[in-house]
């Protein structure tokens, strides 16, 4: 009896450890699925469960049955072929046989068995986009425009659903198929404007499911597609020769507009949501997808128009700044992300400015948005703007004649033709003079950043070499100096010496340590200058005071430099109490 309950009492034990096993496997199936299905699409995606074990002891039988549905699919096909039915019934058949395993996919993706709705969801996407582009080539069922913007539509809610769960392979399956057939339609003579509108929005899908983590690598061949599509719809009726037919121009504007705006916004979208920084996909495609739109657009507008494209670049460049400077920096996002932001904005402004005003005073704008950048940053209290302004200063200096101005005042031969400076010239050195003092007497705190000093150094350098250049060239007008190279060389010497005396009294003056890298980097130049300029080409008299007055700025520009640093030493050290006088005391 008593050996009999115990193998009675093995039996339970076994039995409950069984049970035990099956209900933590169910368990965890039951949670996967709830969370799968309860995860929100906008939030980052959680990892994807694989299979386990004893689910793909199960595979082959779901193998068997994908099969089964491919057969069932081509039956469809075969009947079609035959002419069994009309053909408009075939393809609407074959869709919704396609679209209805979709459906056992999701189905069977909610009650957690992923690697039947895996199969589900790749067999079907076999079957869909394939019948898609019969449907418009073979059967003639479909227009090829009709077919692609389907492709489009139903890829991109295809990779919507399947990342609800998310079905890896099958959002994979459904990015590569709608992208087979779009690519498959682009070689037929189907409307352009409409394929490149399909490629839209199957790229739209995929920046819907940025979040998943497995499905966010579609967007990479997905923006390829989506690029190519609007290039080729817009570049040829570009052509001087090309004659477009009534609104394709406008069709291909719109879709232009559509490709910036996609990619624009996603980046916007995640920097408001505060997804986290930029990564490598918004930093590529957000540039490229703006400047190819920015191409093709003035391409289309070559007849009239690019005003307007200039100032819609210019509604994206304020976007951008607000962006910057309202929502990445107050996040204290001062790196990749509000470098990508800040430069989006800059360029677009450099762009769009140059298409709004034209060539003949653009720089003359540009330098005024720059001092206005400079009055802004400091109004604001963003001095990050100070490097803008430096970089709309240098853009201006050489669309208008003050950057090849200084290179030929300091370079070029004395017996050659010099590019004088010019009215724009002499307005963008005067901007950029005023920024530039505005940087150096506007000092606090914020002054220190990077940008800042980037900003005022850029400034100033580029307002002493105009101030120099304009000296070289007035100097050159004394026909004594113009047609003596040595003596040219020594003026030359002597301007850039000054240069250096006055970067270094500026460091005393005004305070920024950049003014003391800008002296001793001019000193250098001159150095060099020296070497290959003043020994070839001098004699001994134009070498005295060469080498004279580039001693005495050797000596000199370190000088000051002790002294300010002598002062600044003498304004931290506080100053020693005033001895107590003695207090006399009155007689009684």
């Amino acid at each position: 009896m008593e050996e009999r309950l115990a193998q009675l009492e093995a039996r339970v034990d076994r039995l409950a450890e069984a049970v035990a096993r099956i209900e933590v496997e169910l368990s965890r199936r039951g949670a996967v699925g709830a969370a799968a299905a309860a995860a929100p699409l906008g939030r980052p995606a959680e990892d994807v469960v694989l299979p386990s074990a004893e689910s793909l002891s199960s595979a082959v039988p779901l193998l068997g049955r994908s099969f089964i549905v491919l057969a069932g699919a081509f039956l469809v096909r075969a009947v079609t072929g035959m002419s069994l039915w009309p053909r408009p019934v075939g393809v609407a058949v074959g869709l919704a046989y396609a679209l209805a395993w979709f459906g056992f996919a999701h189905f069977a993706a909610a009650r957690g068995r992923k690697l039947s709705a895996e199969l589900h969801g790749v067999t079907a996407s076999l079957i869909a986009f394939p019948l898609l582009w019969e449907s418009a080539t073979r059967f003639g069922v479909l227009s090829p425009e009709l077919a692609a913007v389907m492709a489009g539509l139903l890829g991109a809610g295809l990779l919507w659903a399947a990342a609800l769960h998310p079905l890896v392979a099958t959002g994979w399956s459904v990015a590569m198929g709608a992208m087979g057939a779009l690519s498959a339609l682009i070689a037929t003579d189907a409307d352009r404007s409409a394929l490149g509108l399909a490629a839209l929005l199957l790229a739209l899908g995929s920046v819907a499911v940025a979040e998943r983590k497995w499905l966010a690598s579609t967007r990479w061949p997905l923006a390829l597609l989506a690029t190519f599509a609007v290039l080729r719809d817009a570049l040829p009726l570009g052509r001087e020769d090309a004659a477009p037919a009534s609104g394709e121009v406008t069709r291909a504007l719109w879709v232009c507009a559509g490709l910036a705006a996609l990619y624009v916004g996603a980046l916007a979208f995640r920097t408001l949501a505060n997804r986290g920084p930029a990564r490598a996909f918004e930093a590529l495609q957000t540039p490229v997808a703006v400047a190819a739109a920015l191409v093709a657009s003035v391409r289309l507008c070559q007849g009239g128009g690019v005003a307007v494209v200039g100032g819609i670049a210019l509604l994206f460049a304020l976007g951008f700044f607000a962006l910057t400077f309202g929502v990445v920096e107050p996040r204290q996002r001062r790196g990749f992300e509000f470098l990508l932001d800040a430069s989006m904005a800059l360029g677009l402004t450099l762009v769009g400015s140059a298409l709004v005003a034209g060539h003949g005073a653009i720089g003359v704008v540009w330098g005024g948005l720059g001092l206005a950048a400079v009055l802004l940053g400091y109004r604001i209290h963003r001095r990050t703007l100070w490097s803008h302004a430096a970089i709309l200063a240098w853009a201006a200096a050489y669309q208008s004649g003050l950057a090849g101005s200084i290179v030929d005042a300091f370079l070029k031969a004395a017996d050659s033709t010099w590019q004088g400076m010019g009215v724009f010239g002499g307005l963008v050195l005067a901007l950029a003079g005023g920024s530039a003092g505005l940087m150096l007497v506007r000092k606090d705190a914020e002054g220190e950043s990077w940008a800042t000093r980037f900003g005022r150094a850029a400034a100033t350098a580029l307002t002493l070499l105009g101030l120099g250049a304009l000296l070289v060239q007035a100097i050159a007008l004394v026909p004594a100096v113009r047609e003596d190279a040595g003596i040219l060389a020594t003026c030359r010497t002597a301007v850039v010496a000054a240069a250096a005396v006055v970067l270094a009294s500026g460091r005393r003056l005004f305070g920024p340590v950049e003014l003391s890298a800008l002296a001793y980097l001019t000193l250098a130049a001159g150095g060099l200058k020296l070497l290959i300029e003043d020994l070839p080409r001098g004699r001994p008299g134009t070498l005295f005071p060469a080498f004279a007055l580039y001693g005495i700025s050797l000596v000199l520009v370190p000088r000051i430099g002790r002294v300010v640093k002598a002062l600044a030493q003498a304004a931290e050290t506080p100053a020693a109490p005033a001895p107590e006088k003695p207090t006399s005391q009155a007689g009684p």
